[in-house]
């Protein structure tokens, strides 16, 4: 038995795409492009612009190699995904904010701003959806971390945790929702090179992601050289210029 994951594009991720593609759909006005090109906006740059975004947006993916994944993996499996993540979602919303309260009563005021700050660093609520698979997978580690800790302040939130319905069990069961919608369990039936076609392509759209970025903010920054009607229509207004135009 082999285990596989097929890359999910994240919330920042599916924002970056839909800016990304704004931004090259509005360069289509001839007017806009003839003022951009003068910032070094040229038919090079929005051609390597598509591929990124193609790749990112998972266009290089083979749809028969994605369905043989989906098939392969236990019916039963696949259809409790959608559970799974609502259970999560569940969870992260109750117990996120009752942590909150629980370091706000119990860290001492010297410590607490720093310790509140390491606690909830990359962590955030997510909406409904697998991006609460990663952040309640890493609000487990950051519990476990208080647990695990010698801190005298760390066993009070734990304890207190306990007491609200955080008992072991539920942190088991949570866990083992994390792991099954991390990963799709294929039977010896599969196609041996499965695994390594879907890593294959996950690799490629995560490059691809990290590229077109890059590209995105380097072009962004030149662009919002350009007029404000320009900015307006590409989506690069500041969030200070986002309430009204600007008086003429």
């Amino acid at each position: 038995m082999s285990e596989i994951t097929i890359y999910v594009l994240t919330a920042d991720d599916r924002t970056l795409i839909q800016n990304t593609n704004r931004l090259l759909v509005v360069l289509n006005n001839g007017a806009i492009a003839r003022r951009a090109s003068a910032l070094g906006m040229d038919e090079e740059e929005v051609a390597e612009a598509w591929r990124l975004l193609d790749a990112s947006s998972g266009r290089h993916r083979s749809f028969a190699t994605t369905l043989s994944a989906v098939m392969a993996g236990d019916p039963a499996d696949v259809k409790g995904y959608a559970e799974r993540i609502t259970r999560l979602d569940g969870f992260e919303n109750e117990w996120f904010p009752l942590t909150r309260t629980a370091l706000a009563r119990y860290v001492p005021v010297a410590e607490r701003e720093k310790v509140e700050t390491a606690f909830w660093t990359g962590l955030k609520q997510q909406p409904l959806g697998p991006a609460v698979v990663t952040s309640v997978d890493l609000f487990l580690d950051r519990l476990k971390e208080l647990k695990n800790s010698d801190q005298p302040w760390a066993g009070k939130v734990i304890t207190s945790l306990a007491k609200k319905g955080l008992t072991d069990a539920l942190w088991t069961a949570t866990a083992q929702d994390v792991a099954a919608a991390r990963a799709i369990t294929l039977p010896e039936s599969a196609p041996e090179d499965l695994a390594q076609r879907i890593d294959a392509a996950n690799r490629t759209q995560v490059e691809a992601l990290d590229a077109l970025r890059r590209w995105y903010n380097d072009a962004a920054e030149s662009l919002r050289r350009l007029p404000y009607h320009d900015r307006q229509q590409l989506g690069l207004l500041s969030p200070s210029e986002r309430g009204a135009p600007p008086s003429v």
